[in-house]
């Protein structure tokens, strides 16, 4: 993952258990799989701003990424997989969210 060492993702609302790894279940071409990570500001003392994603799979989308992480915030985003190919396989793939961290 790229993005300031102060975000973080994690599996649960409480920032509690990071996330390792992203896996999705097989999905048929025209539907879609969807799951819920949240994304954290481990900083005491800093925003984190101009967060986006990285699209490194163009089947793999992210929605809900706010403009601005307080400190101590977490917030749900939904990562989506609509697969485009036919394939037996569950998806495992990674997750590539940029932001800056606002010190001053």
């Amino acid at each position: 993952m790229n993005m300031a060492s102060q975000l973080k993702l994690y599996t649960d609302k409480q920032a509690r258990n990071a996330l390792k790894r992203l896996s999705f279940p097989r999905t048929e071409i025209g539907d879609k799989a969807t799951q819920t990570v949240y994304i954290h500001n481990s900083s005491e003392k800093w925003p984190i701003m101009e967060i986006k994603h990285n699209q490194t799979n163009k089947d793999i989308s992210v929605t809900g990424i706010p403009q601005q992480l307080r400190p101590n915030e977490t917030v749900p985003i939904n990562v989506i997989w609509k697969p485009s190919i036919n394939t037996d396989d569950p998806l495992s793939g990674i997750l590539d969210i940029a932001s800056e961290l606002h010190i001053g």
